[in-house]
């Protein structure tokens, strides 16, 4: 029997689908079903602010946490953590180093209560919280981060470049102006408003992505299972691969191409579409450029 180039495709599509499942069920047993914390501190660390003399880097490794950075009136790093959880923090030139994956190495470590972890932003609270502050005055470089589990949550903060990966949780930016935005996500979804750059490139596993009102050069969104909604979004060029996903684009923007392997693409153009360079291509699902 002969098969198909698209039902080649399609079966290899599926394959995939049921490999990143079997990952993700993996990835979260090994990273919940884990021993004690120890109870949970909250304290500061207080820095030296006129040891920085140029912009800041910011350089974050942590095990489990929820990571936010904010503005106020002094240079400290905030925490509401479990002790064998509490970072390490060096300021060494113009870079600071808020690293708390060195001990979670070296001990067992569990999650009582799964859902305190998603908690912050949603109800308020700050359970296992990290927070770096910067005064008003001080501007940042480029921002690395990287969560094993945690939440990723950056508001009205501008700097250059921001490369963002985590294990199993999700990356939340908005009101943010920078250069260059990169995300890695094995399981959680990104969330991108009213964001100003000159490009976004989102390379996830297991995710949902959301992109709000923003601004930018160049989209580049790849996805192996999830859907990718873009909306209100103003640039020259958009790039979306989903294996397994719906993928919904609507804005002003010069040129698309999008694809998916399993699943549906919706394009809507605030321009002519004739101004519109639209490549689409879907092996097994249904496609719809302004509303057709």
């Amino acid at each position: 029997m002969k098969i198909s180039a698209k039902t080649k495709k399609i079966t290899a599509a599926l394959a995939s689908l049921l490999a990143i499942v079997s990952m993700s069920s993996c990835v979260i047993r090994a990273k919940i079903n884990i021993e004690d914390m120890g109870p949970v501190k909250k304290g500061n660390f207080e820095l030296k602010q006129e040891a920085v003399t140029d912009k800041l880097n910011v350089n974050v490794n942590l095990a489990v946490a929820n990571f936010s950075i904010k503005r106020g009136n002094q240079f400290c790093v905030n925490y509401n953590i479990p002790q064998k959880l509490i970072p390490d923090v060096n300021v060494n030139g113009n870079t600071i180093t808020i690293d708390g994956q060195e001990d979670a190495r070296s001990k067992s470590l569990s999650i009582e209560n799964i859902d305190d972890l998603w908690n912050i932003g949603e109800d308020g609270s700050d359970s296992f919280k990290v927070e770096l502050v910067i005064p008003q005055d001080m501007e940042i470089n480029d921002i690395d981060l990287s969560l094993r589990i945690g939440v990723i949550r950056l508001n009205a903060i501008n700097f250059n470049d921001i490369a963002a990966e985590i294990n199993l949780g999700d990356c939340i930016l908005s009101d943010l102006t920078c250069s260059v935005m990169e995300t890695d996500i094995d399981l959680g979804d990104v969330k991108l408003k009213e964001v100003t750059c000159t490009s976004v490139d989102v390379d996830n596993s297991l995710s949902d992505i959301r992109v709000e009102s923003v601004v930018c050069s160049t989209v580049d969104v790849a996805v192996e299972l999830g859907d990718v909604k873009i909306t209100g979004i103003k640039c020259e060029s958009i790039n979306v691969d989903a294996e397994s996903g719906d993928i919904d684009v609507s804005g002003d923007y010069a040129k698309i191409n999008a694809s998916a392997g399993v699943g549906d693409i919706t394009i809507n153009t605030d321009r002519p579409e004739k101004d519109v360079e639209i490549k689409v291509s879907v092996d097994l699902g249904k496609t719809k450029i302004n509303k057709k």
